[in-house]
């Protein structure tokens, strides 16, 4: 299992440690990672716990929410 969050703010940026808060409360999802990004001003935030099933992810847990172009 993971866990994934996003927040879109319409108004203004919503505070990256309510983000983190609220992500943290997923940790039982994906208990072997958890990373996060912000966008757009801070207006924009994605993040994930990661349950890795098969082992480590070959270091490519910043990257799971990117295309291969970016």
């Amino acid at each position: 299992m993971c866990g994934i969050l996003t927040v879109y703010s319409k108004k203004s940026p919503f505070p990256a440690d309510s983000f983190k808060k609220g992500l943290s409360r997923l940790s039982h999802r994906g208990p072997d990672y958890c990373f996060s990004e912000s966008y757009l001003n801070g207006r924009l935030h994605i993040g994930q716990t990661v349950l890795s099933i098969t082992g480590s992810p070959k270091n490519k847990t910043e990257t799971y929410h990117k295309s291969n172009c970016g």
